[in-house]
Parts: C-alpha cells; structure tokens; sequence
C-alpha cells in the first residue's frame, strides 16, 4: 500500500468523476532522474508526448530542474503512439461546454503499467489537465 500524503480525492457522480483537492497551497510534481539519467524518447514519453522542439528546449535552457539526459537530444525515428493518435477519425458532431474558469473541470488521465519504469520504479503514468488553461 502506497504512503504519503493525501493530495486529493474522487468522487464519481453519475457518468463524472469530481476531484477534491485536500491542500491550499498546489505544489507541482514533477518525476526526475537525478540519480539515473534517461534518454530523450523516455523524456518524450514521460511527459506525455510532449513534442520535440518543446523538450529540446526544456533541456538545452535547464528550464526543468532533475531532467537529466544522456545521448542525443532527438528521437531517433518518430514515435509509435504519437504517430497512432495522429490518425484520421471522425468529427465530434456532438455538444461542448466550455469551462469558464480554472479547476473547473480537471481531466486525468491514468495509464500503465509500463514496460520502461520511471527512475523511482514508476509502473504507473498520471497526466493531470485543467480543462479551463489547458496545464
């Protein structure tokens, strides 16, 4: 059984899942690899796919503190996953509604278990956005 600090809870109301934040003051988290560097695919798929330029960037400027990197900074061919989900698929006909303010609506996405851990032996990836800013 995991220990820690609880930072949040969910409820599920109807087809919604509603999250409670238990702290007042957010703290980001963020995985890192200081005792064991990664390379920059498992970067790219730790940080849920975030594009090339984008993480080149993070790392040439030290904009993240703890991404450590070792060997070339690109992908060396493109990524599987990211080449699925840029698939054709059909237009959304149907209704949305615009969150209108922040934490309104938080999505999560919860994936795993995954074949490359983390540095701490993650088997699990969690990708929390706000449905208002879109962080």
């Amino acid at each position: 059984m995991p220990s820690g600090p609880i930072i949040f809870s969910v409820t599920k109301k109807e087809n919604l899942f509603y999250v409670d934040v238990k702290q007042d003051e957010y703290t980001a988290y963020l995985s890192q690899s200081m005792q064991k560097p990664a390379n920059f695919a498992i970067w790219h798929r730790c940080l849920a796919h975030t594009g090339t330029d984008t993480l080149q960037n993070m790392i040439r400027n030290k904009l993240v503190d703890g991404m450590n990197t070792y060997g070339e900074i690109a992908l060396g061919e493109m990524c599987k996953d990211c080449i699925f989900e840029k698939h054709i698929s059909h237009p959304y006909n149907g209704t949305m509604v615009k969150e209108r303010d922040v934490l309104e609506c938080v999505h999560i996405d919860l994936w795993g278990l995954v074949q490359v851990q983390s540095a701490r032996d993650a088997h699990y990836f969690m990708a929390i956005t706000d449905g208002f800013s879109l962080y």
